[in-house]
């Protein structure tokens, strides 16, 4: 079975645009999350995008890349092609790396490795503690005891009984089969109104679960998030390993 990371990564962000490129200490964003990657137990990294001007910034850094369609709508949909380029094996698990996770943890990507389990999850998704409240760039999840997962929405769920709510990052396992068989799915109703691709497969049956991860990071989903994951990045030792 080998691990393989898919790193999604387009131009065109909506709230930040071209934020695949944009610098963190002199590295462009997408280049900090595969680096990381390389760092974990995954076997192969590989970015994926659309965009030309990345293509060619990836080749500065020597980073397997997979041009991908233009016509993708989310990251997901994005790994799905990736999986059809390259050589694998229906054992293989294939991780979603957001390409706006600058400050991943390889120990984040190892852990969910090392919890994936077959013969349960087709989907397994990272998921942290959070008290922030009324922040919709943040999506929120509620699940069993098992922790698989019921519903995701960018409003605050269950109830504001309390100040501590879950939620997801940017970081999924997939089977083969639960990859391949996603391009076939159809958008739901409630996919549309919360803004999330996951929902489509939960509503299809899919068994996905959350792996809670301790001090994930930061993600970047405006521009107050890079001014701050600036600064971190300055004192962030696993960068030392890589710039």
């Amino acid at each position: 079975m080998k691990k393989i990371g898919f790193v999604p990564a387009r131009y065109a962000s909506k709230r930040l645009p071209g934020k695949a490129l944009k610098t963190i200490d002199s590295l462009p964003m997408f280049v900090h999350v595969c680096k990381r990657a390389e760092l974990s137990d995954l076997d192969e990294v590989f970015l994926l995008t659309d965009n030309k001007k990345i293509i060619e910034e990836a080749k500065n850094f020597n980073i397997k890349t997979i041009l991908t369609s233009s016509r993708h709508q989310n990251g997901t949909s994005r790994c799905s092609e990736g999986l059809s380029k390259i050589k694998i094996n229906k054992r293989d698990i294939f991780l979603n790396i957001q390409g706006d996770e600058p400050l991943i943890q390889p120990k984040a990507i190892n852990k969910m490795i090392k919890n994936f389990d077959y013969n349960k999850h087709d989907i397994l998704v990272s998921i942290t503690k959070s008290v922030e409240k009324n922040n919709i760039n943040t999506v929120k999840v509620v699940f069993t005891e098992e922790k698989k997962l019921l519903y995701l929405s960018r409003n605050d769920i269950p109830s504001n009984s309390d100040n501590t709510q879950f939620i997801t990052k940017g970081l999924s396992i997939f089977s083969y089969s639960a990859l391949k068989s996603y391009k076939h799915l159809k958008i739901t109703k409630l996919e549309r109104k919360e803004n999330h691709e996951l929902l489509r497969c939960i509503e299809s049956g899919l068994n996905i679960y959350g792996q809670e991860i301790e001090n994930y990071g930061t993600s970047v989903d405006i521009s107050s998030d890079l001014v701050k994951v600036r600064k971190l990045m300055k004192k962030d030792k696993i960068y030392n390993r890589y710039k």
